[in-house]
């Protein structure tokens, strides 16, 4: 009897060790009642990281956070890339893989002419040196959008977008916050199929039978 249970334990441990920590990057810490300057909450730098993750951008300015007077996450904070053009790339600050699941999005000024709907396309390095890419259009109403990354989106090393480049002076094209990266921290191993786990379950029990049959 003793060895069913220990059986049935391992049959456990087998079904959820491929399990995943998930994790929100919801920039709380940036959290501040008032804006610092006219329009942007606080000035980030080029480097931000949270709960083991790393965000970087190259720009000479770096990131800044929308406080909650200017966010559109409902009293929360926002991320952006100040300069035009410049690419984030989102990545484990140990260097190990993960998997992104879903991503808040919005238009950085509300209701101006220059923000019709316009796409951000995400490009995602694998850890067997391949690309995977999807893109998610916003619809250029001042709002937060939530989007939702394909399964390809998974093992990855790093992921990387571009703040939309300026087109001239006056006619600023595309700028957008973003919030809420929800991911999966680690490698993420296939989870057995339930036919499978079943299968797996019955030659074990099978295995104690035998067992204690013979021991009688």
């Amino acid at each position: 009897m003793k060895l069913k249970y220990v059986l049935l334990g391992l049959i456990m441990v087998f079904g959820f060790a491929s399990a995943a920590q998930a994790t929100v990057i919801d920039f709380e810490s940036l959290k501040n009642p008032d804006p610092y300057v006219p329009w942007v909450g606080a000035w980030v730098g080029n480097y931000y990281e949270e709960d083991g993750f790393q965000l970087a951008t190259n720009g000479p300015t770096g990131f800044a956070a929308l406080g909650m007077q200017n966010s559109s996450f409902s009293g929360s904070t926002a991320l952006f890339v100040y300069d035009w053009g410049e690419t984030t790339v989102l990545s484990r600050t140990d260097g190990s893989l993960f998997q992104l699941n879903s991503i808040d999005l919005c238009e950085l000024n509300a209701g101006q002419s220059y923000n019709p709907p316009f796409a951000v396309t995400f490009y995602g390095l694998l850890a067997n040196g391949g690309m995977v890419q999807q893109t998610f259009t916003l619809d250029g109403v001042f709002g937060p959008q939530t989007f939702f990354f394909d399964a390809d989106f998974t093992d990855l090393v790093s992921v990387s977008w571009q703040q939309a480049p300026e087109t001239n002076p006056v006619n600023y094209a595309d700028p957008y916050q973003f919030d809420n990266i929800r991911l999966n921290e680690g490698y993420q191993a296939a989870v057995p199929e339930p036919a499978t786990m079943l299968l797996f379950a019955s030659g074990l029990l099978g295995l104690a039978g035998a067992y204690k049959k013979r021991k009688n």
